[in-house]
């Protein structure tokens, strides 16, 4: 065919009127939100400095769902628990909601790691911990609390223990119930990820791994295969029982020592925000020590690791010495060094340059994910807020104890709105935790 003749078979393209009247007319019959570019990304930190690390992007993205796998003590709930107090302390003015399926929820720990799961805070609506009897349960109340808006944060603890009401209350002997528990699960993440977009709302899957029935390989993490389609990241985490990977303290009145921390492995296997491949390793505390800090992850030692690998904390012999010039001999001193300035601590976090959130790409493709890498990075430390305090207080500024939990603020600048909208929950953000 000539160039003439296929010049002539071209459909005719619209003119730039038309296509801005056409923009114009969708936007007014679907909403504006609706067509528009992506939401601007905020993000909220893990609890975990390695693991946002490993996420690539700084913590957890908002209006996300991912799904979390790992075997008994591995350090899931803790995980869970240290990013609830992250996005309490980053929209105090929205809820956090645990669905407890398993019902091994413990109060006393999650108050231990500062998380305020108190009668009050039941009581303002800030904190919503739901006990559900089966599957259809755990499905109606997570799609009903994302819908509301109210919540920043929604965990469900576990997909692995959910179960259908047919079969745990309904079911006779013989009958066969097989790929029911799956297709509610499937139709719970397919709700799921568009209501967590909708009202930017993070959903936090956990999961357990089990038997991989075609004989081929290792186990694989409980639930329906279209739990990868929604989730924007799994992360697979492990726990670690050698004797280099706990950490024991010699009481007076023991004869043994007493193990207080084991370490954690979380890897993240599958991503679609940033490239995977990603891991890191933590420490999780049992109990407050003066040497390791408060019960749950130990971020301090992460952040001594960290910085170290990032130039930003000198490591000479036993001392350690910080960006601004002060040192400490020993790494149990540096530790109690940075719980006790924030200051530091947002110095070193600033030096570990996070990188801005990828579009969403095809899962797996991560030669593709590298070329579209933008070319910034991600600043991830601007502000801290202490618990009770005026933004930037040190702890002992604000009478707490050298052990309260640091914050910084990880969120990008809103997209504007129209006057007259209001202020959607992705533009709340006033405080953010980072430890």
């Amino acid at each position: 065919m000539s160039p003439a003749a296929a010049k002539k078979k071209r459909p005719s393209l619209p003119a730039a009127k038309s296509l801005a009247q056409f923009s114009l007319a969708m936007e007014a019959r679907y909403g504006e939100e609706r067509v528009a570019d992506e939401l601007p990304a905020v993000i909220v930190p893990t609890g975990s400095a390695g693991l946002d690390k490993a996420l690539r992007v700084g913590g957890w993205q908002l209006g996300r769902v991912y799904e979390i796998v790992g075997p008994p003590d591995s350090g899931k709930t803790t995980l869970m628990i240290a990013s609830m107090v992250s996005f309490r302390r980053v929209f105090p003015d929205r809820a956090v909601c645990y669905i407890n399926m398993e019902g091994t929820f413990s109060a006393r720990r999650a108050l231990a790691m500062g998380l305020d799961c108190s009668k009050e805070a039941k009581a303002a609506g800030t904190w919503l911990p739901l006990l559900p009897e089966h599957s259809e349960d755990v499905s109606d109340m997570a799609r009903d609390v994302v819908q509301s808006g109210f919540a920043s944060v929604v965990v469900v603890d576990s997909i692995g223990a959910m179960e259908s009401k047919k079969v745990l209350f309904e079911k006779d002997a013989e009958e066969d119930t097989v790929g029911r528990n799956a297709g509610i699960i499937t139709k719970m993440n397919k709700a799921l990820a568009t209501l967590a977009r909708m009202k930017q709302c993070t959903v936090l899957l956990v999961n357990q791994p089990r038997a991989n029935l075609s004989g081929y390989g290792g186990d694989i993490s409980a639930g329906p295969k279209h739990m990868r389609h929604v989730t924007t990241a799994k992360v697979d985490m492990s726990g670690r029982g050698g004797e280099e990977d706990v950490r024991k303290i010699k009481y007076a009145d023991d004869e043994n020592p007493t193990v207080i921390s084991h370490a954690v492995v979380a890897r993240v296997t599958r991503a679609k925000n940033a490239v995977s491949g990603g891991s890191a390793k933590f420490y999780v505390n049992k109990e407050e020590t003066e040497d390791f800090g408060p019960a749950g992850i130990d971020w301090a030692d992460e952040y001594l690791t960290l910085g170290h690998r990032a130039g930003a904390v000198k490591i000479g012999g036993a001392w350690y010495t910080f960006p601004d010039g002060t040192k400490a001999n020993g790494k149990i001193a540096a530790g109690r060094h940075l719980r006790e300035h924030p200051e530091t601590l947002e110095a070193v976090r600033a030096s570990l340059g996070f990188e801005a959130p990828l579009p969403e790409l095809p899962e797996g493709d991560d030669e593709l994910c590298r070329q579209h890498r933008p070319p910034q990075r991600w600043a991830a430390c601007t502000r801290s807020t202490w618990p009770g305090s005026t933004p930037g207080a040190s702890p002992r500024a604000a009478g707490t104890s050298g052990r309260t939990r640091e914050t910084a603020a990880t969120a990008t600048t809103p997209r504007s709105r129209s006057p007259g909208t209001g202020s959607p929950p992705w533009e709340r953000a006033t405080r953010s935790p980072w430890r």
